[in-house]
């Protein structure tokens, strides 16, 4: 009888994870998916498994950084919208809706406010259009800098995207991230 118990609680505990659900099952297209996503775990396992289970969606994965010990990043495409979302415990804790292109690309890493390093982390979308085209990649050492149309610092305590003035923000095009590559 011991036995019968123990099979079938770890039968029902495998079931619930065969079932486990994940931030983009309750979302559709058209829906407010900042406030849909905010708060759900984060989707957990192989990217091409779970966009493979979102196809509905468009769901795209866009690369990702680990913003801290604690805190991730990952940028989602989206029912054909990049939302940036800041991960922590296994939970989406904030999303932002920004897209970017290759003459707005986004950015990720450490800018420069009226000549002076910020002592936070950036999230960006630079202006890029003064660059030449450019088939290749960003040296990792390019340290051209571009304006930023708009920027949220990265609060790693809350975690948040919190808005900044971007009158007099410029970042580095090395921090850029785009699907084709950089600007």
């Amino acid at each position: 009888m011991r036995n019968t118990i123990i099979l079938v609680a770890t039968l029902m505990i495998l079931a619930g994870r065969c079932n486990a659900k994940d931030a983009f099952d309750s979302i559709h297209c058209g829906d407010d998916i900042p406030k849909a996503l905010i708060g759900k775990a984060s989707p957990d396992g192989p990217v091409a498994a779970i966009e493979k289970k979102h196809v509905a969606l468009g769901l795209a994965d866009e690369g990702g950084e680990e913003v801290s010990d604690s805190v991730s990043y990952i940028g989602w495409k989206i029912c054909g919208h990049s939302y940036h979302v800041l991960e922590s415990g296994g939970k989406i804790r904030d999303v932002l809706l920004a897209d970017h292109s290759r003459k707005r690309p986004g950015f990720l890493g450490a800018c420069e406010m009226a000549g002076q390093p910020t002592p936070f982390l950036v999230f960006g979308i630079l202006d890029a259009a003064a660059l030449p085209e450019s088939t290749g990649h960003v040296a990792p050492n390019d340290k051209t800098l571009l304006t930023a149309v708009s920027a949220w610092k990265i609060d790693e305590a809350r975690p948040a995207f919190v808005k900044v003035e971007s009158d007099k923000l410029k970042c580095p095009v090395s921090g850029i991230f785009t699907q084709d590559g950089g600007p």
